[in-house]
């Protein structure tokens, strides 16, 4: 390219491109995989064992917060479920979302209602995230109900327990 001529105005203008806009739009962060992405490893395991029609969302109520939890059952007590992805951008974002567990757990915790909180967590991806996955885990253990934190290779185990749970608590399963 000479003085501003070209042979081929369409390379050109895709190397410009590339050159002067896409270079700086394209996101340096890793993608991140929702709650949801997390849940659908979970609901997996439990549709394998043929145990999500037992299972429905609950919400529980305090005086100041509610929350609905998209698989609970009930065994005594009511046993609500939520996965929480912790694939995310950076460390920052794993603490905040950790406390802000913590924060809902403390005023669910004032609901007159017994239950069992399990997390269903998903591990960040890149491995520099992993110490602060275990300071946010470390967090969610502070929770002042009764609660379980099960990692996703652990989906199995999980559903495995609900089946166990929903057994003994009814003949039907």
């Amino acid at each position: 390219m000479e003085g501003g001529l070209t042979s081929d105005p369409q390379v050109t203008l895709e190397g410009l491109y590339e050159r002067l806009v896409e270079r700086y739009t394209k996101s340096a962060s890793p993608p991140t995989r929702s709650d949801e992405d997390v849940l659908k490893v979970f609901r997996q395991s439990l549709a394998e064992r043929h145990i999500l029609v037992h299972l429905r969302p609950k919400r529980i109520v305090g005086p100041d917060y509610e929350h609905e939890f998209p698989l609970a059952w009930k065994n005594g007590v009511w046993h609500t479920s939520e996965a929480v992805s912790f694939d995310l951008a950076d460390s920052g974002d794993l603490l905040e979302k950790a406390n802000r567990w913590l924060g809902r757990a403390m005023s669910l915790k004032e609901s007159g209602e017994q239950f069992k909180l399990h997390l269903l967590l998903g591990a960040p991806r890149d491995e520099r995230l992993l110490a602060s996955f275990i300071r946010a885990k470390n967090i969610l253990r502070k929770m002042p109900v009764a609660h379980d934190l099960t990692d996703e290779k652990e989906a199995t185990a999980f559903a495995d327990l609900v089946v166990r749970e929903l057994q003994e608590h009814s003949e039907t399963v």
